[in-house]
């Protein structure tokens, strides 16, 4: 038995995060060679995801995996609490260490 393997619809909507982060949409036909980006971004994917079924009704909308940029940011949000958490940790040990010493006091 062998796999067949189905090419994508002919006409998309694909959602994507623009540089500042919000979500926006481009309407793709690929027989006509039609590529048309929104001239609005979202906050949100679901919000992007209504408006471009709201533009476009009947055309499958395409989202990225959960796996690329919102698991992405969940790491950059991890790392950046891990930094300041380290941070933190050596400004306590620099002032324990300090404590009970004379720094600056002269005799």
């Amino acid at each position: 038995m062998s796999a067949t393997v189905q090419a994508p619809p002919n006409r998309i909507v694909k959602l994507w995060r623009d540089d500042e982060g919000d979500w926006t949409w481009t309407y793709l036909e690929r027989d006509a060679e039609v590529e048309l980006q929104s001239n609005d971004s979202w906050p949100s994917r679901e919000a992007a995801h209504r408006a471009a079924e709201l533009a476009y009704p009947g055309v499958e909308v395409w989202e990225p995996r959960t796996s690329g940029a919102d698991a992405g940011d969940e790491v950059d949000r991890k790392r950046e609490a891990l930094l300041l958490l380290f941070a933190l940790a050596l400004l306590g040990l620099l002032f324990w260490g300090l404590r009970g010493r004379d720094v600056g006091r002269r005799d």
